[in-house]
């Protein structure tokens, strides 16, 4: 068997300049976008709840990286809302000279799928909106080491469905060992779980309060937040709602227990 030599040079970080969302309403920003650093070939994890921001997070993703890259957002459901969604997008021009969108998007289901696509375009910004895997973990850990194999100079971002009642996406293991960053979507609040690298500060383990205004086409009033450390960002303390942070599970500012 051959293997492949790497030779000095070779093994440099390839950088893929990645705009994150943001608050373009407000100029609010989630912080990590300063830090973490995307290369060519990475696999990111989006996880999330139902209804909790994860396409919200998906077509912003689509729309701030058009004008720099390639950009395919793949659809599995509710593709008949897209217009309406994105007549929301008024603060910029989505569309090319011939009417069409700056970023392609294609509807398809399943794993197998998302998987053709990738080998099709290894060098785009790929968003699956999203990977509905519901059992069978050891799919998810086979999906996502074969996207790794077949992504090039692009970039993937895996939005994955979380049950509520779970910490974790299905095959979270899988799915946070093959990403580069991963990222956990909650009611209102986003978590940095995994960047595997980054530049000027740690940014894993920092936790996000947003809110989604028009139509749940764009973030707004984004801050760094805390857990509360009486109720540990569980709403309610001893049966009742937390009187530390008021219900809200999260601080604005780190307080020790």
């Amino acid at each position: 068997k051959e293997f492949k030599m790497i030779k000095p040079g070779q093994g440099k970080m390839n950088r893929f300049d990645l705009k994150w969302p943001r608050g373009v309403d407000d100029n609010s920003s989630f912080t990590f976008a300063e830090t973490i650093v995307v290369t060519k070939g990475d696999v990111m994890g989006v996880g999330g709840e139902g209804n909790k921001g994860k396409s919200t997070f998906a077509l912003n993703l689509a729309i701030e990286n058009m004008d720099d890259h390639n950009v395919t957002l793949v659809l599995s459901e509710n593709v008949h809302r897209l217009d309406e969604r994105l007549a929301h997008f008024d603060w910029v021009d989505i569309f090319k000279p011939d009417g069409g969108w700056k970023f392609e998007v294609i509807e398809a289901r399943g794993a197998a799928e998302f998987l053709d696509i990738a080998r099709e375009r290894p060098n785009n910004l790929i968003i699956f909106d999203w990977l509905n895997v519901t059992t069978d973990s050891y799919k998810v850990s086979d999906f996502y080491e074969t996207l790794t194999k077949l992504i090039d100079e692009g970039v993937v971002a895996v939005i994955q469905q979380k049950r509520s009642y779970k910490d974790y996406v299905v095959g979270g293991e899988a799915a946070l060992d093959y990403s580069s960053v991963f990222l956990l979507l909650r009611a209102g609040k986003i978590e940095v779980v995994k960047a595997k690298v980054y530049d000027y500060f740690d940014p894993n383990d920092k936790m996000y309060c947003f809110d989604i205004i028009k139509s749940g086409s764009r973030f707004t009033n984004i801050h760094e937040v805390y857990d509360c450390p009486q109720c540990k960002g569980k709403k309610f303390y001893r049966g009742e709602k937390c009187g530390r942070c008021y219900g809200a599970g999260y601080l604005f500012t780190l307080e020790e227990d």
